[in-house]
């Protein structure tokens, strides 16, 4: 059975966030300005059987964006807790005050996301 698309909330400590567009509360990003935006995740979970599907969308207010994860297929320290990794990106437009927030879905099972900011991140920047 498949679970449903879970909000990522996990992105609560910020390196720097000159205007204070990110909350850190819901994850959600809101853009002060438009413009052409960069964004990129990368995702460490654990908990999950072998070989799952984990997916990832990164849904703005004007689109939304599955990013696919590898199937969790290694074993991370020997014990027997499988782990998956994925680091994907998107370009993408959006006007001021537009959001963009990331969804995850793990079939057939559930996984906990890493907390670890040298796992885990959400960065974005204007390009143009």
């Amino acid at each position: 059975t498949a679970t449903s698309w879970t909000a990522i909330t996990t992105w609560n400590t910020e390196t720097f966030d000159t205007n204070s567009d990110f909350n850190t509360t819901n994850g959600t990003f809101t853009a002060p300005v438009t413009g052409k935006y960069f964004f990129q995740i990368q995702v460490v979970a654990t908990g999950h059987a072998e070989d799952v599907d984990l997916n990832y969308d990164m849904v703005t207010s004007n689109g939304q964006f599955t990013v696919y994860a590898d199937k969790a297929v290694r074993n991370s320290d020997g014990t027997g807790t499988q782990y998956s990794g994925s680091n994907k990106s998107i370009f993408c437009d959006m006007d001021a005050s537009d959001t963009i927030y990331i969804n995850q879905i793990c079939n057939p099972t559930s996984s906990t996301i890493s907390s670890a900011a040298t796992h885990t991140f959400f960065a974005g920047v204007l390009i143009c």
